[in-house]
């Protein structure tokens, strides 16, 4: 049996899919994959390595490993003034990584915000920095961001500037 799949994001929620199709051996078959799941596709998945195991009616197995990477959107600029567009550093794609971590710093490398958690939990907007530091609205200019995504990945850092 040979199992392909099509891995893609979902551009609605910024998840992960799999869809699989799966040839050679004898219907029906069976699916496990490492998540739990028992069909052929997957969807609203975080970035990881999944395992497929396909079943055939002889009991033929194959294995099949697919890796979703979920792509982020970082923004250059934020414009916390009150009009309700890019109040805060709003990251798409970030609500499919488990345990991520956010920081910002000013240009003499003080810490303004941190953020440690799931990266669901940080779509949240009140838990996105907002362009203050201690509830005061810090100057326009460019500040550094540090976003740790993984263990196994380097960290992704950047500028994000505060215009109002």
């Amino acid at each position: 049996m040979v199992t392909t799949g099509i891995i893609g994001q979902d551009p609605s929620n910024n998840l992960g899919y799999i869809q699989t199709t799966t040839t050679g051996g004898t219907l029906p078959y069976t699916y496990l994959w490492s998540n739990g799941a028992t069909t052929a596709n997957i969807n609203n998945l975080t970035a990881d390595n999944y395992i497929i195991t396909v079943t055939d009616a002889n009991n033929c197995i194959s294995v099949d490993t697919f890796t979703i990477d979920i792509q982020l959107v970082i923004p250059s600029v934020i414009t916390p003034n009150g009009d309700g567009k890019n109040e805060t550093f709003e990251i798409l794609g970030i609500g499919g990584y488990e345990d991520i971590s956010i920081e910002i710093y000013n240009r003499w490398g003080d810490l303004l915000f941190i953020y440690t958690g799931s990266g669901f939990n940080y779509t949240d907007r009140s838990k996105q920095w907002d362009g203050k530091y201690n509830g005061k609205e810090l100057p326009m200019g460019p500040y550094l961001y540090i976003i740790k995504i993984s263990k196994d990945k380097d960290p992704i850092t950047g500028t994000i500037t505060i215009k109002y």
